[in-house]
């Protein structure tokens, strides 16, 4: 079991705000972390690493204090593994080196984990020679081979297409399942979180404001898309706006007092109510 409590001082766009991050996690459970840029997500994840210290609270880890007045483990003694946006390999080393690399880090752990991440005939490879899935799965391999209690992940798939960031979701879930580890997940995008977490912790300005599970927080009836206004027409007794949505332009009916104060060049939030997609197929 995880405890945690704690807060610091952060800045942002909008200026200086308190972080507070309190809640508890379970043995095994996958925890996902959204919120908007600046929220206090990734100094979350480096709390719980132990590379920045809160300025209040504690955290607490199967009955040991890693955080708390007077206390504070070293990362070093944290069971924990890091897999960064960049994944922060090291280009001297090679594949099964990189893995490897650590105190007491076991070669049978390193050969177990290159086979389950598919990268045993490449261990001998030099870093700069993989591609992004691949070095990707390197650093998945290299953090989980300190065999952690907690794996953090700070927007991990970002930089990878589709099909590379489908499979990694399935091999970190498998993984997951199989040796047990706590994960805790920290992404802007709803289809990694929703794939990969139990529960999720939304954070806003540094504020817990919701835990729920990912069907609790994103299903629902509504939808809302965030656009930028193209034009406005207005029709008499009705009006006309066309806006971008993913590089795409949509065209909407609406009542002219909607648009008050709206100009071309905004970007506003409209809400999709009952919204029934018809599904065509696979792009």
């Amino acid at each position: 079991m995880i405890t945690f409590d704690f807060g610091k001082k952060l800045k942002g766009a909008q200026g200086e705000f308190e972080l507070h991050f309190k809640g508890e996690i379970s043995n095994q459970e996958c925890i996902g972390i959204f919120g908007a840029s600046g929220a206090g997500k990734s100094t979350i994840l480096r709390i719980f690493a132990g590379l920045e210290k809160p300025d209040w609270g504690e955290l607490c880890v199967d009955g040991e204090k890693w955080n708390a007045f007077n206390v504070f483990l070293p990362p070093q003694k944290r069971e924990v593994g890091v897999v960064f946006q960049n994944y922060a390999l090291f280009p001297h080393l090679n594949v099964g080196e990189n893995v490897g690399f650590g105190k007491g880090v076991k070669k049978e752990e390193v050969r177990k984990l290159l086979e389950m991440m598919e990268l045993d005939q490449i261990a001998q490879h030099p870093i700069h020679k993989l591609s992004g899935g691949q070095a990707q799965r390197v650093a998945i391999a290299r953090a989980l081979a300190r065999q952690p209690k907690i794996l953090l992940l700070d927007e991990p798939l970002s930089a990878l297409d589709y099909k590379i960031k489908n499979k990694l979701i399935d091999e970190l879930n498998s993984l997951q399942k199989e040796l047990g580890f706590v994960m805790i997940l920290v992404s802007h995008q709803i289809s990694e979180i929703y794939r990969l977490s139990n529960r999720i912790f939304e954070l806003d300005a540094g504020n817990i404001v919701g835990i729920k599970t990912p069907k609790e927080n994103f299903e629902g009836a509504n939808v809302a898309l965030n656009v930028e206004v193209l034009s406005i027409e207005f029709l008499g007794i009705c009006a006309q706006i066309k806006v971008l949505l993913n590089q795409r332009v949509f065209s909407f009916v609406c009542h002219p007092k909607e648009l008050e104060g709206i100009c071309i060049g905004d970007h506003i939030e409209i809400m999709l109510k009952s919204f029934s997609p018809l599904i065509i197929g696979k792009v």
